[in-house]
């Protein structure tokens, strides 16, 4: 709006009402909105005819590559493809979780909202994300797909009872070794809030030989993936007459809580075969 020179008065106006065309973004001279903008015009246009949205999007269809990956040498990628719609608003981000066979581990991939193709009204959105190395072996699986549109609507999808169930094996299937965490002590038990260090003993045997042993991936604790070893010798702790490898891991990078029963060790060999072991364990210091 203008005003014509010498005629309005010096004086305070109040603002009582504006009025905005679909497709405009700011005031020009003339006082008519100028300059379209798409993404507005979508917005603007349900505002001016007293659209509301209250529909959450919908899922059409989905689907994830690859099937398999092999994290041996490290992490894998993982990509989801998802085919949404949405009525007025348009979709704002959407997400799927991938859950360990155990139910520990987990995996998200997600979009913000990752449009491949078409619109966020309707359009294809794609999202990728890493496998880490060490992650758990079997069978993982996607139960749910939850999508937001841009008026903040939400809702979570079974993926299996929409049909579209996604899974994602996970290998290698580690090799089990045998380990004896605190080796010549009559009881395997552990201080969770200890600032001390755990002795481990990866054990030979007549088919597996502890000095195989790759030592910069050896993890040790509540799954295996968690502590690395701060010093690692070479002795035969079990008299058997061959050589172990025994590995000292700090207590607090563990992973270990008071009520653990169970410690896991995994590694690989240096010829890439990844190897797993357990041991029991005993929290002790732990407040009832």
């Amino acid at each position: 709006m203008r005003f014509r020179e010498g005629i309005a008065r010096s004086v305070v106006w109040n603002l009582v009402g504006l009025a905005v065309a679909a497709g405009c973004t700011e005031v020009g001279d003339s006082g008519r909105l100028v300059a379209p903008n798409a993404a507005f015009s979508q917005r603007g246009a349900a505002a001016e005819t007293g659209v509301e949205d209250v529909t959450p999007p919908t899922l059409v269809s989905v689907a994830s590559s690859p099937a398999a990956v092999d994290v041996t040498a490290g992490p894998a990628s993982i990509s989801v493809t998802a085919t949404l719609s949405d009525d007025v608003a348009g979709v704002q981000q959407w997400l799927v979780t991938f859950f360990s066979p155990s139910g520990s581990q987990l995996i998200q991939v997600f979009g913000t909202p990752g449009l491949a193709s078409g619109t966020t009204l309707s359009g294809t959105f794609a999202g990728t994300s890493q496998v880490p190395q060490f992650a758990e072996a079997g069978v993982w699986e996607a139960r749910s797909l939850s999508m937001t549109d841009n008026a903040g609507n939400n809702t979570s999808v079974d993926l299996t009872a929409a049909g579209f169930p996604l899974t994602l094996t996970v290998s290698p299937v580690y090799s089990q070794v045998e380990i004896d965490i605190k080796p010549g002590a009559s009881a395997n038990s552990v201080n969770p809030s200890s600032r001390g260090v755990i002795p481990v003993a990866i054990l030979s045997s007549p088919v597996f030989s502890a000095a195989g042993v790759e030592l910069t991936s050896v993890r040790f604790g509540a799954e295996g993936t968690e502590a690395v070893p701060l010093r690692s010798s070479l002795e035969d702790v079990d008299g058997d007459g061959d050589l172990d490898m025994v590995l000292h891991f700090l207590t607090e990078r563990t992973g270990l809580v008071c009520g653990a029963t169970t410690a896991f060790l995994k590694a690989r060999t240096v010829g890439g075969q990844p190897v797993e072991g357990t041991d029991s364990i005993t929290t002790v210091g732990c407040r009832r």
